[in-house]
């Protein structure tokens, strides 16, 4: 299975054609099933917000990127989304991954935040398929940045406590395309990103070279980035 290398997280400030053009723009450079999308949209009314995700679901099947729904399992059942991002919240989150994969399945793609180790515990107990770590860097209004530290200190929890099975760990919060490299040292599976990817498409070529998945020719990269 081809995992994701870069998360996008939409933000519902810019248009929906802006988004997808992003998206479109991403996955021809990270390649097929390498972008997710997180649509993230807590304002518009259910639905406005089923109206934009099943746009999202066409366009996503079409580049071949993953698609997930920032908290609403209806919206992702509705949509047939590959999966769902909740909150973390501590020992409930177990309830809302066992509720997400009981709808969606069970190889529907679970992700949910960590704010601190004790959210990757949480996160690794409740079977989530992944967990964004953040902020690693400083981003405005999300506190104090935990550093590269907290993607070794994840990725640690992760080892010791699945012990043979894996849950994969993303660098959230600050993350631009010169970063994205001490992100994978630090023992990042991916990054996450809203403005990163939005901006250009630097982030996504950096995520090309870091993780040695040269699936686009890298002149194009040094072109467009």
């Amino acid at each position: 299975m081809t995992l994701p290398i870069v998360v996008f997280i939409t933000s519902p400030k810019l248009s929906l054609d802006t988004t997808l053009n992003a998206i479109r723009s991403a996955s021809e450079i990270v390649g097929k099933g390498r972008l997710l999308v997180q649509f993230r949209d807590k304002e518009a009314p259910a639905a406005a917000q089923l109206a934009s995700a099943r746009i999202l679901r066409a366009v996503t099947r079409d580049v071949g990127a993953w698609l997930v729904i920032n908290g609403s399992l209806e919206v992702a059942y509705e949509t047939a989304a590959d999966g769902v991002h909740f909150p973390n919240e501590g020992v409930a989150t177990e309830t809302r991954v066992a509720a997400a994969r009981a709808l969606l399945g069970e190889r529907a793609f679970v992700t949910t935040t960590a704010h601190s180790d004790a959210d990757v515990r949480h996160a690794t107990n409740a079977g989530a398929t992944a967990v964004l770590v953040s902020p690693v860097f400083e981003s405005p209004g999300k506190g104090a940045p935990r550093g590269l530290g907290a993607l070794t200190s994840a990725r640690s929890i992760v080892a010791s406590t699945l012990q043979g099975r894996s849950m994969l760990v993303y660098a959230l919060g600050g993350v631009t395309h010169e970063r994205v490299r001490a992100c994978v040292h630090a023992g990042a599976d991916g990054v996450a990103a809203i403005r990163g990817v939005y901006e250009s498409n630097e982030l996504a070529c950096a995520a090309v070279s870091a993780y040695a998945r040269r699936v686009v020719p890298v002149s194009r990269c040094l072109d467009e980035c």
